[in-house]
């Protein structure tokens, strides 16, 4: 190394001797660069230092990675080189010094990373870290809430988030909302957030959850919510209330909800009577079968999300109802007919033996 090292010395000298004696050289510079040329050519150790800044030693990457390297030396760097196992795959003479990795060429594994930094005489020096290629998106499922269900308050959100190496961190959006932190529990291996969407209109709502692994690598599962906060509107299309009805009469109901109805509830003064779970919601009330008098009648919808709400009316039943002297005469007409019917069959039959 050394007699390649004093090269320089001898061209310098020759360039001296080339020099025409008219021609004005600076003193002083032949001086600085004779000494800069002669310091560097007895030389036995390397001033260059390299070190990798990015990806850290021991991650996980993906995709498309930056490989920086910082270089530093007295006498000026000549360029930076990046190996992956020991294979030259790039030179960069600028700084900052850096190489744009594509990893998804690459298989799924661990790889060993080198920056190898060249002064401009030659000396080098060496910097290496490990890294884990994961190219692959994990997994993730909800398990709650489901789309087929209607929620009404707080709602637990459940997922499970899986990888080949390690889930980072799982987040869930709810509607238009921004991401929000999901917290892991190591003794479910689940992910849960509480959510809030009381202050949503009672409708269907987009949810989201996305899981991150190490490698940054990232996957969202979707899924739909009905929410609804708010009980069912309900109201009696017939009878009016405070009306005089008899013999059979029908207790129609309107009610709606934006989850929908689930049953209606008839009570007669405060006993259930009668359940529908569908449309028409009425109830046929056979008056008859009840004394004459005041009646309240209460009628309570449920929705899908369990909330109810209730209506009553007031009505009075008021049938046609016999006197007894009415009923002892039909009594008494029925029991008459009845003995002429029985006599005139006696006497019949005695009239018929005494011929024989």
């Amino acid at each position: 190394m050394k007699s390649v090292a004093r090269k320089p010395i001898l061209l310098f000298l020759l360039f001296l001797l080339l020099i025409p004696p008219s021609f004005n050289v600076c003193a002083s510079c032949i001086l600085q660069v004779s000494a800069k040329i002669v310091s560097n050519s007895f030389r036995t150790q390397s001033s260059i230092t390299v070190e990798i800044t990015s990806p850290n030693s021991g991650g996980i990457v993906s995709s498309t990675v930056n490989v920086s390297a910082e270089a530093q030396s007295s006498d000026g760097v000549a360029r930076v080189e990046f190996y992956i196992d020991g294979q030259l795959k790039f030179n960069d003479s600028e700084s900052p010094y850096r190489w744009t990795w594509d990893t998804e060429q690459y298989s799924e594994k661990e790889y060993n990373v080198t920056a190898k930094a060249i002064d401009i005489f030659g000396y080098e020096d060496s910097a290496a870290i490990t890294v884990t290629v994961d190219n692959t998106l994990p997994t993730v499922t909800i398990i709650q809430p489901t789309s087929e269900g209607v929620y009404s308050g707080t709602i637990q959100v459940v997922a499970r988030a899986t990888d080949s190496h390690e889930i980072a961190v799982v987040y869930v959006k709810f509607s238009n909302t921004t991401w929000e932190l999901m917290t892991y529990n190591t003794t479910t291996d689940l992910w849960y957030y509480l959510l809030n969407p009381a202050a949503f209109s009672d409708q269907q709502h987009f949810l989201q959850i996305q899981a991150v692994d190490k490698a940054g690598n990232l996957n969202i599962a979707p899924t739909t919510v009905f929410t609804d906060n708010n009980p069912p509107v309900v109201a009696v299309q017939s009878p009016s209330n405070g009306a005089v009805i008899s013999s059979t009469v029908k207790i129609a109901v309107q009610a709606d909800d934006a989850s929908g109805i689930s049953k209606v509830e008839f009570y007669l003064q405060d006993m259930l009577v009668y359940t529908v779970d569908k449309t028409p919601y009425q109830w046929v009330w056979n008056t008859e079968t009840s004394s004459n008098g005041n009646y309240t009648i209460v009628v309570k919808a449920y929705d899908f999300a369990n909330h109810n709400q209730t209506t009553s009316l007031k009505v009075t039943v008021k049938n046609t109802e016999f006197s007894w002297l009415q009923i002892d005469f039909h009594i008494l007409l029925v029991a008459g007919v009845s003995a002429i019917i029985v006599t005139l069959i006696i006497v019949y039959y005695l009239k018929r033996k005494r011929k024989t």
